[in-house]
């Protein structure tokens, strides 16, 4: 009896010690030491490609790096849609914006000498993008001359990726919009994933 209780207290104690340290990790790993800001805040335009809180969650790491290395606050602002988004960069409380090859030849072309390239994102040491036609796994869609007579969704019509590259792939194998069966614009490019995804469209874009 005695041997049970020993063990017992033996193993409230390791429980204990174990708690304690798994207590101190977390509390070290919240702690979170503000950042003296130096300047006024910097506001930055992300395209509502997709929903805002994956946006969000992307542009996070950006957000942290230029607040630690610029000292400077940083706002990141989604606006509603790309039509939005062009008026918005024009203003200027907003300082930066990421944006696709269409919605910057347009917003130059709207605002001219308010608009200049600071850099491009380069992934892997290479410099490129790229866009797809996407169907569901086990489709019979198994090359782009397959999507005439099918259900298209596409993005917004602002976009380069999920919208004009897509038409110029289509184009390529001499299909046109009026030889699908429908045509949807979605406006962001999750939503034409999911689309496909649950069937309500054959192809995505």
């Amino acid at each position: 009896m005695k041997r049970r209780f020993l063990l017992f207290l033996i193993l409230l104690v390791v429980i204990a010690i174990i708690g304690c340290k798994d207590s101190k990790k977390t509390t070290e790993q919240s702690t979170y030491t503000p950042i003296n800001y130096e300047g006024s805040p910097l506001n930055i335009i992300a395209l509502p490609e997709e929903r805002a809180g994956i946006i969000i969650e992307r542009f996070m790491p950006i957000k942290y790096y230029l607040e630690s290395a610029l000292k400077r606050k940083i706002n990141l602002k989604i606006p509603a849609d790309y039509e939005t988004a062009i008026a918005e960069i024009s203003k200027d409380d907003n300082h930066i914006a990421f944006l696709d090859p269409a919605i910057y030849c347009e917003a130059k072309h709207k605002h001219k000498k308010k608009i200049k390239v600071l850099l491009k994102t380069i992934l892997k040491e290479e410099i490129k993008s790229h866009a797809v036609l996407v169907t569901k796994e086990n489709s019979p869609i198994t090359k782009v001359a397959d999507a005439k007579g099918k259900r298209l969704a596409l993005g917004s019509k602002d976009s380069s990726f999920s919208y004009l590259i897509p038409l110029s792939m289509l184009n390529d194998v001499n299909i046109r919009l009026t030889d699908l069966s429908r045509v949807s614009y979605l406006q962001q490019e999750d939503r034409v994933a999911l689309s496909v995804l649950i069937e309500d469209h054959d192809i995505g874009g």
